[in-house]
């Protein structure tokens, strides 16, 4: 039974399990959800009626997997093709990929203050059903899945400025990594810590890549100009493991 993976196509966190399924070679069934409006699909393909859901999400037969990175492991036993989380090596594996949610989360608390005053973006983030005459006037519908993202992740816990400490101390962590194991891979060889951290510098300076699709103005609020300069060697990094490996 082929597996369906139920994703949003920019998020990062959808990116970091498509990397490692296409990596294994398993073919899946790509499911671009839609925040509020795919809900009920979702939770019933799941199984899950009450609690938390969350994308990214396999479904695979009676398997139900909603976390990237434990996606990642199951098709690493699951499929073909080097692994991706090389033997002894989890530990550090899941401690990079623990600074890269960090990071995400600064990311998409970025988004979010930048979305509600964008008014391009909220087009652009609507539904691609929606006919683009009628955009302009549905565009209110964006702030709904905007507010439901900022309950949903406690997003005003911190200011702007907190985030911006926080993201800073873990692409300082990465950059002390890579210095420390010669520069090209985080462990010295290809991995998912690898994965993780490319798709960690998204709020630096989205990739310019077919896997992650964005518009100008969803390209612009996931865009961090100070950090992009400060970081113009961890996203010179990024773009050589995603000409290399993706």
């Amino acid at each position: 039974m082929m597996a369906d993976l139920f994703g949003i196509s920019y998020s990062p966190w959808t990116a970091k399990a498509r990397w490692a399924l296409d990596h294994h070679k398993i073919p899946y069934r790509y499911r671009e959800h839609l925040i509020l409006f795919g809900m009920p699909e979702l939770r019933w393909r799941l199984r899950k009626f009450c609690g938390d859901v969350t994308v990214p999400a396999l479904i695979a037969g009676n398997t139900r997997i909603m976390d990237s990175f434990e996606i990642a492991s199951h098709v690493d036993v699951t499929g073909s093709g080097a692994p991706l989380f090389p033997e002894g090596a989890l530990p550090e594996i899941r401690e990079i990929n623990r600074l890269s949610e960090k990071a995400l989360d600064c990311a998409r608390a970025f988004t979010v203050f930048r979305i509600l005053k964008d008014k391009e973006a909220q087009e652009e983030a609507l539904p691609g059903f929606i006919p683009k005459t009628l955009k302009p006037w549905l565009r209110w519908l964006a702030p709904i899945g905007v507010n439901y993202i900022v309950r949903e992740f406690n997003v005003r816990r911190k200011t702007e400025e907190g985030y911006e400490e926080d993201y800073r101390e873990v692409l300082e962590s990465f950059r002390r990594k890579l210095t420390d194991s010669g520069g090209s891979y985080l462990l010295g060889h290809f991995s998912f810590a690898d994965v993780a951290a490319a798709l960690a510098l998204q709020g630096v300076e989205p990739v310019d890549h077919p896997s992650l699709p964005m518009g100008p103005a969803t390209r612009r609020i996931w865009r961090h100009p100070a950090l992009a300069v400060d970081y113009k060697d961890l996203l010179a990094w990024r773009d050589g493991i995603f000409a290399r490996h993706r």
